[in-house]
C-alpha cells in the first residue's frame, strides 16, 4: 500500500483513533470503582462535618467507619428513607439506599411519592439500641443565582435547633452568593431555632435579622438568599413531619 496515498492514512488514523478509544474506556473503566468510593467518602464527609465529627486529613477507612454497625468508636450514623409525609421507608436494597439523594429525584415532581434520605447520628450503641439519636443531618437542595446548591443541616434531636448548616457544592459568584460556603455564614446558624411560636418553619435571612429564627443575609446576594430560603422552608417542613412523629414514639 502506497503510504503516501490517502486510503493508508485514513486506515492509519482509523486505528490510531480505535487503539486510543480502547485504551481510554479501559483506564474509564478500570478507574470507575475508586471514583464512585472517593464519591462516597466526599459525601459522608459533608455529613460528619455538619455533625462536627470530621477532622481535617481524616482517611477514607475512618470516615466510613461511622456509617458501618459497629462504627467509628462505637459512634454510629445510620442513613434511612421517609417520605413526603413523615412515614419511614423500609428500603432493603442497600445500594439503593446508599445512592439516595436529593438531586437523582429532581425530575419527579410527584412530591408525594419522593423519597427523602435523612441521617441519625448516636453517640454510643447503647443509643442505637435505645432508638436515641442526638442529632439528624438532612439533605437540602435547591438553585440560587446561578447555580444548583447542596448543602446539609444538622439538627438536634427533636428538630428544633439548628446545631450546624453547611453548604459544600455551588456555582454561585465568588465574594457574593458564593459566601454560602464560608464558616462565617454557617455558623451563624448554630443555635437559632427552626419554628416559630405557631409551629411553623421560620428559620430565614434576613437584612435586619432580629429573634432567634432569623440571620444575617448575605449582602448583594438577594437572589442566592431567596434560594437558600426556599430550601430552608420547604425541606425543614418536609423532615419535621418526620421529626415531629419520631419524637412522638411514632418514628424509625
Amino acid at each position: 500500500m502506497d503510504r503516501n496515498g490517502s486510503a493508508y492514512t485514513f486506515i492509519f488514523a482509523t486505528i490510531v483513533t480505535t487503539v486510543a478509544a480502547i485504551l481510554l474506556g479501559s483506564a474509564a473503566t478500570a478507574l470507575k470503582p475508586l471514583q464512585d468510593l472517593n464519591a462516597d467518602v466526599d459525601k459522608k464527609s459533608k455529613t460528619l462535618l455538619a455533625l462536627g465529627l470530621y477532622e481535617d486529613g481524616m482517611k477514607a477507612e475512618a470516615v466510613q467507619a461511622f456509617f458501618t454497625a459497629e462504627g467509628n468508636e462505637g459512634r454510629i450514623v445510620k442513613k434511612f428513607a421517609v417520605s413526603h409525609d413523615g412515614d419511614v421507608i423500609e428500603i432493603s436494597d442497600e445500594k439503593k439506599l446508599a445512592d439516595l439523594t436529593l438531586f437523582t429525584q429532581v425530575k419527579n415532581f410527584e412530591e408525594a411519592d419522593r423519597k427523602y434520605p435523612i441521617y441519625a447520628y448516636f453517640e454510643s450503641k447503647a443509643d442505637v439500641a435505645a432508638n436515641k439519636p442526638s442529632q439528624y443531618v438532612v439533605p437540602i437542595f435547591g438553585y440560587g443565582l446561578w447555580s444548583n446548591c447542596f448543602g446539609v443541616i444538622a439538627l438536634d434531636s427533636e428538630g428544633k435547633t439548628i446545631n450546624n448548616l453547611v453548604y459544600y457544592a455551588h456555582g454561585e459568584t465568588p465574594g457574593l452568593g458564593g459566601e454560602i460556603e464560608k464558616p462565617k455564614f454557617s455558623e451563624s446558624f448554630v443555635g437559632k431555632k427552626v419554628h416559630d411560636a405557631d409551629g411553623n418553619v421560620a428559620i430565614t435571612t434576613s437584612k435586619s435579622p432580629v429573634g432567634d429564627t432569623q440571620v444575617m443575609a448575605i449582602s448583594g446576594s438577594t437572589f442566592t438568599m431567596d434560594g437558600v430560603n426556599k430550601m430552608l422552608k420547604k425541606y425543614l417542613t418536609i423532615y419535621g413531619r418526620y421529626l415531629e412523629k419520631a419524637n412522638q414514639g411514632g418514628g424509625k
